[in-house]
């Protein structure tokens, strides 16, 4: 893969390059994964507004600080509160979805 371990084109740890080859499989996986919840009703909790119709909030499965979180779309939406939201979107560690 090119990674030269102590050569002067990188000085990376042979372990570190192991990490990030993991960490690349992970996000192709968890995407796989995410992706197929698109178009799926999924219920929200808004967990903070972030302005202009767009909340942060996680699903009822989502532990904080843990899981990935819901980026929500919505108009007149109340943080604290779950809503019944169509997945429009996958990343590796969110979702997006919409009232």
């Amino acid at each position: 893969m090119g990674y030269v371990y102590g050569s002067w084109k990188t000085h990376l740890n042979p372990y570190d390059v192991i990490g990030y080859l993991d960490n690349e499989a992970q996000h192709r996986i968890i995407l796989k994964k995410n992706g197929k919840i698109i178009g799926k009703q999924i219920k929200v909790l808004t967990e903070k507004s972030l302005g202009r119709g767009r909340f942060l909030g996680r699903s009822e499965w989502d532990a904080p600080e843990i899981d990935g979180n819901v980026e929500l779309r919505g108009e007149a939406l109340e943080v604290g509160r779950f809503y019944q939201a169509t997945v429009t979107q996958a990343k590796p560690y969110a979702l997006v979805a919409e009232i």
